[in-house]
């Protein structure tokens, strides 16, 4: 069975900070002035006082205004907490946004690219080729070896070249 004193939200008690408490000017508090640092400062002493026994420091003014502190402290936590609501939505919708962003490039990159080159086709084999320096020398390997008992003697051979149109693209068989 664990120890009640182990757990990890017990706080010791402690004897309230009087001369903290009775320095403290609620209207000034009210109005804004050094409201945080002194709300963080007296934070232990409202927090963790216990209101066990009645003696003469405990005033009627003094735990009226400790009990009004409180209530700052309270309002201040909820106003930070708002405000911290406030720009974890924000993160979110940019999250959000980024996310959206990131996946429609992803789509766009996966997608296959379309291709703005021009093909260039043989007219004698129907090859096709995507440059025409590959063209030129598919011609000159694969047509000029047929003729090569009078190549000297014969004119080079005028062989068509059609350019295709991107996106127009054949089978397979015919890509060398």
């Amino acid at each position: 069975m664990p120890d009640e004193n182990d757990n990890e939200n017990d706080f010791t008690e402690i004897k309230p900070d009087w001369s903290l408490i009775d320095e403290i000017s609620i209207p000034l508090l009210e109005q804004g002035i050094g409201t945080f640092d002194i709300l963080q400062r007296t934070l232990p002493t409202i927090v963790l006082s216990k209101f066990d026994k009645i003696d003469d420091e405990w005033t009627e003014s003094r735990v009226s205004k400790m009990f009004r502190i409180a209530q700052l402290q309270i309002r201040y936590i909820l106003q930070s907490q708002q405000t911290l609501v406030k720009e974890l939505e924000k993160e979110r919708d940019k999250n959000r946004k980024i996310t959206k962003t990131n996946h429609s490039f992803r789509k766009t990159m996966m997608q296959p690219q379309k291709s703005t080159r021009e093909l260039f086709k043989c007219e004698e084999c129907s090859k096709i080729f995507l440059h025409s320096f590959f063209l030129a020398d598919h011609i000159q390997r694969k047509h000029r070896s047929s003729n090569i008992s009078n190549m000297e003697t014969d004119p080079p051979l005028n062989l068509t070249t059609t350019k295709l149109q991107p996106h127009s693209f054949p089978s397979a068989s015919n890509w060398k």
